[in-house]
C-alpha cells in the first residue's frame, strides 16, 4: 500500500486555512500465483491434455482392433472361398471321371479309371468313395455290341482296376496308400484280376464272386479275414495268403476243368494246423486238408457226374 499526501491552496478570503493533507491509498492488482484460479487468472490446462492423450490413444487402438478383426474375417472368408473352390473343382472332377466311366467306347471307360484312381489320390475326404465306385465298376454287366456280343476292349478296362488297387494296396509304397481303406468285391465278375504283394487292414469281401480267366491273389495280406463265401470259379485261381488269415469258402463251387489253387504262408513244419478252407465244398464235396510237405497235398476231387470234374491243389509251404 502507497501514501500519497495533497497539498490543497490557500482560501482567498485572507484569512489563513488549514492545509489538509488527504492520504490516498492505493491497492495494488493481485498477481495470479502458479497453481491458484480466481476471476480474470489464467486456467490450468495440464489435465484436460492427459484426457485428450488417453482418448486420442484410445481411438487409435480401437481403429486398428477393428481393421485387424476385418482383416481376420477377410482372410477366413478367402480361405473358405479357396477351399470351396478347391472342393467345387474335386467335385467336377468326380462327375467327369463317373460319366467316362459310363461311357459306351472303352477307351473313354479305359480313362476315367485312371481320373477315378487319381481323384481318390487327391481327394482324401472321399477317398473310399471314389474307391467304391471302382469296385462297384466290376459289379456290372459286361458292356455288349449291338449283336449281343461282348465288347472284348471291356476286358483291358478292367484290368486297368486291378492294376491301379494292387499298386496303392503295396506295403511299401511310396505313394497314396490305399491300404486302410474298405474293398467290397462281392457280387463281382473278376476276370484276370492281379493283386499281388498286398496288404488290406480291413475285411476283404469276394462274397458271390465269379473267377473267370486267371486271377492271382499272391502274398494276400489281410488279417482281419477274407470272404469267399459262395465264390465260383470258372478259370482258375491262384491265392497264397498268411495262415493267419480267416478264410471262408462256405458255399463255393469250382466248375468242371476250373483250378483252385491255395498255398498257405507262415507254417512250421511239424506243426498241427487247420486251413482255414477246409470247409471248401467243390460240388458238394467236402474236403479237409491234412499236414504235408510243400506240393504232396494234392487231392483230385470228381463230382458226381461224368464230366463234371475239378482239380484242388493245396500246397504247404
Amino acid at each position: 500500500m502507497t501514501n500519497v499526501f495533497i497539498a490543497l491552496p490557500a482560501a482567498t478570503s485572507g484569512s489563513p486555512t488549514p492545509v489538509t493533507t488527504t492520504a490516498v491509498t492505493s491497492t495494488p492488482k493481485p498477481t495470479p500465483s502458479p497453481g491458484g484460479g480466481g476471476s480474470g487468472g489464467s486456467t490450468n490446462t495440464g489435465p484436460y491434455l492427459v484426457i485428450a492423450a488417453i482418448v486420442a490413444l484410445a481411438g487409435v487402438l480401437l481403429t486398428a482392433y477393428v481393421q485387424w478383426k476385418l482383416g481376420e474375417r477377410n482372410i477366413r472368408l478367402n480361405t473358405q472361398s479357396a477351399t470351396q473352390v478347391k472342393e467345387d473343382a474335386l467335385a467336377k472332377r468326380y462327375q467327369d471321371a463317373a460319366g467316362q466311366l459310363g461311357h459306351e467306347k472303352a477307351t473313354v471307360r479305359l480313362a476315367g479309371v485312371y481320373a477315378m484312381a487319381k481323384l481318390a489320390d487327391d481327394w482324401s475326404e472321399q477317398r473310399q468313395t471314389c474307391v467304391d465306385v471302382l469296385c462297384a465298376y466290376l459289379r456290372m454287366p459286361w458292356p455288349k455290341f449291338a449283336d449281343g456280343t461282348e465288347d472284348p476292349a471291356e476286358l483291358e478296362v478292367r484290368r486297368s482296376i486291378g492294376h491301379a488297387l494292387s499298386l496303392h494296396l503295396q506295403p511299401g509304397t511310396t505313394g497314396v496308400s490305399w491300404k486302410e481303406l474298405q474293398l467290397d468285391f462281392s457280387g463281382a465278375r473278376l476276370v484276370d484280376l492281379r493283386l499281388s504283394n498286398v496288404y488290406l487292414a480291413n475285411p476283404t469281401s469276394f462274397r458271390g464272386s465269379r473267377f473267370e480267366g486267371t486271377v492271382d491273389l499272391y502274398s494276400f495280406d489281410c488279417p482281419k479275414g477274407v470272404d469267399f463265401t459262395d465264390v465260383r470259379v470258372v478259370g482258375r485261381l491262384n491265392l497264397s495268403m498268411k495262415v493267419a488269415s480267416k478264410v471262408d469258402f462256405e458255399g463255393s463251387h469250382i466248375e468242371p476243368g476250373a483250378w483252385l489253387d491255395i498255398d498257405t504262408l507262415g507254417i512250421e513244419p511239424g506243426g498241427s494246423r487247420s486251413v482255414p478252407c477246409s470247409r471248401l465244398r467243390p460240388f458238394g464235396a467236402k474236403v479237409r486238408v491234412q499236414r504235408g510237405r510243400a506240393g504232396d497235398d494234392r487231392d483230385e476231387l470228381r463230382g458226381s457226374g461224368v464230366v463234371r470234374r475239378s482239380r484242388l491243389h493245396l500246397a504247404a509251404l
